[in-house]
């Protein structure tokens, strides 16, 4: 299987909000990201190790095109733009730190 680019989001979520954030994530995101194609089959949600904090989290997303990632506009249309922005909020207000975003090629080095 070869290996495709990709981009991972490292999310570094508050400790004691990790259990608000992967339910967020359960009835928030993934209600609206499935409506659109861009996403379908192509992303997914891990978490490193436990008892840490803050809990790292990494969005993983098959290419890599980070505008064909954007959820806002996914959240928008499927909640308002209110609602949308409200979820924005909480979601930052869940994070210990700005969201990194990386984008990786095929391997340089393969052993």
């Amino acid at each position: 299987m070869a290996f495709e680019v990709g981009i991972v989001a490292l999310t570094m979520v508050k400790a004691d909000r990790a259990r608000e954030f992967e339910d967020w994530v359960r009835s928030v995101v993934v209600p609206a990201v499935s409506q659109q194609p861009s996403f379908a089959g192509r992303w997914r949600l891990v978490r490193a190790g436990s008892g840490q904090d803050p809990v790292p989290y990494a969005f993983q997303f098959d290419g890599s095109d980070l505008d064909e990632f954007d959820s806002e506009p996914a959240l928008v249309a499927a909640l308002g733009e209110e609602r949308a922005q409200a979820e924005i909020a909480r979601f930052e207000a869940m994070l210990a730190a700005e969201q990194t975003l990386l984008v990786f090629s095929p391997p340089i080095i393969e052993g």
